[in-house]
């Protein structure tokens, strides 16, 4: 098994022609999307399937074979968005050392956080960029599993013939949201994945990823109470913001690009949010992704399907 972050990470990889598949899993649902690569503009999307799904249904080959089934024969760059668990993204300091003697360490540190054997974990990282002081023991995001978490999981996709070419947390594979939300090429934004209950906050552009947070402010919030939950949210992300200038040395974000799990919610939230924040709010809407308005309601996984199927492609290409 391959456990491929930091690959995709390190650079920014050139958008070439070919099919992949992007999948993104939440505790309860999972989306995958197909797209095809071009060589001069995003991604072009070809088809969706999403499935309901219990944690015990990701480790049946039945399940994805259902899954997968309508929309073709999977090709050969495929690639997983796995929420916590089984993958958990951390910020860990480590000094600076050779690549893979970085790895390692990492390894044995997230053995102590989590009381896991080094030879059960696999870990990855990407660095935290363009940091205003820099340390001694520079932060790093650490991508880690444990084996016995994510082996069964891999054996059942790939049980026919389906090679899995990337793996990364949900948080990563927003960032190249950008190459559809950002007309200035490398500019900053802030991702908001808004779920029933949570919310995901990124920062990033497609060469770097800056920071994530959580908010547990959801859509049901705003069903319930818009103005409190505007309030909630809105103070999350001015956190957020602040903790990112104080910290980072690149230029702001530009906008809040919001990715609700419905269409029908962007311009609700928006107008709830308003008053809250003075950063210029967009809606991120199926039509940019070249999702159809029919399957608008699976968009906040889709979203980061569609983003991870690009980056699938791409990693295919190149390697």
């Amino acid at each position: 098994m391959k456990f491929a972050i930091s690959a995709s990470l390190k650079k920014f990889l050139n958008r070439t022609s070919g099919d992949a598949i992007g999948i993104a899993v939440e505790t309860d649902r999972v989306v995958a999307v197909r797209t095809r690569q071009r060589a001069s503009a995003p991604p072009l999307f070809l088809a969706l399937s999403a499935q309901p799904a219990a944690s015990s249904d990701l480790n049946n080959a039945a399940f994805w074979d259902k899954l997968l089934a309508p929309i073709g024969k999977p090709p050969a760059r495929l690639a997983l968005a796995l929420p916590d668990p089984p993958v958990r993204l951390t910020q860990i300091n480590v000094p600076e050392m050779p690549e893979a003697e970085k790895r390692q360490a990492l390894t044995f540190l997230v053995s102590e956080i989590d009381g896991t054997p080094p030879e059960a974990l696999v870990c990855d990282y990407v660095d935290v960029p363009a940091l205003r002081r820099p340390s001694a023991e520079p932060p790093v995001y650490c991508a880690s599993a444990r084996l016995q978490d994510l082996r069964p999981l891999i054996e059942a996709i790939q049980s026919s013939d389906r090679p899995v070419a990337l793996i990364e947390p949900v948080e990563l594979a927003l960032r190249r949201l950008s190459w559809w939300c950002e007309a200035e090429s490398g500019a900053n934004a802030l991702y908001c994945l808004v779920n029933a209950k949570s919310s995901r906050l990124v920062i990033a552009n497609p060469e770097r990823f800056y920071l994530f947070r959580y908010s547990r402010i959801g859509s049901d919030a705003f069903a319930e109470d818009a103005a409190g939950a505007a309030m909630a949210l809105g103070l999350d992300i001015q956190r957020t913001l602040d903790f990112y200038d104080g910290q980072f040395a690149d230029p702001p974000p530009q906008h809040l690009w919001l990715v609700p799990p419905e269409p029908g919610l962007a311009e609700p939230m928006i107008a709830a949010l308003e008053g809250e924040l003075r950063l210029p709010m967009r809606a991120l809407t199926p039509e940019p992704l070249g999702i159809p308005v029919q399957e608008g309601q699976e968009l906040p996984l889709a979203a980061a399907a569609v983003a991870l199927a690009a980056s699938a492609g791409a990693l295919g290409r190149a390697t």
